[in-house]
């Protein structure tokens, strides 16, 4: 905790966690922003979660634009989360997920779920139906891009 982790630090450490495991789960928003432009390039797959608002879904555009730029492979085995974090508004579901899909990543919407709500543990027998089964088809995105790439080298 509070010690700063550089480029060179993580890619050691995620070399090594690679390989006793099969998925790492990395949230880039607690990193340094070189480590984490790291952690979105030397992944088989990635899952950026967008909140379900305008502002939400222009910047995760602009990370799309950025890993896009990068090679072409990259927004292929790429995933969105459109993310519902209050009950109503926000975006036009429809056109968030047109834009985001845009250059070839997959949008999974999440719905609102008041369990998810306030953070914290969560619960799977307290999450609602709809939220198991988009957390599912998530899984199987990811899953499914990931092996995709493989196939491709």
């Amino acid at each position: 905790m509070g010690a700063q982790l550089d480029v060179y630090t993580y890619r050691t450490v995620m070399t090594s966690v690679r390989r006793y495991f099969g998925t790492t789960v990395v949230d880039c928003e607690t990193l340094p922003a070189t480590v984490a432009r790291t952690a979105l390039t030397t992944t088989q797959a990635r899952v950026l979660v967008a909140p379900a608002t305008v502002e939400g879904v222009a910047a995760t555009r602009a990370v799309l634009d950025w890993v896009g730029g990068l090679h072409r492979s990259m927004l292929p085995t790429t995933v969105v989360v459109l993310n519902h974090t209050v009950p109503h508004g926000g975006v036009k579901v429809g056109r968030a997920v047109e834009r985001l899909e845009a250059g070839g990543a997959r949008v999974v919407t999440l719905s609102y779920d008041r369990h998810l709500a306030p953070g914290g543990e969560v619960r799977t027998r307290m999450l609602a139906q709809r939220t198991v089964e988009a957390t599912a088809r998530l899984a199987a995105a990811v899953l499914e891009r990931s092996v995709a790439r493989e196939r491709r080298r």
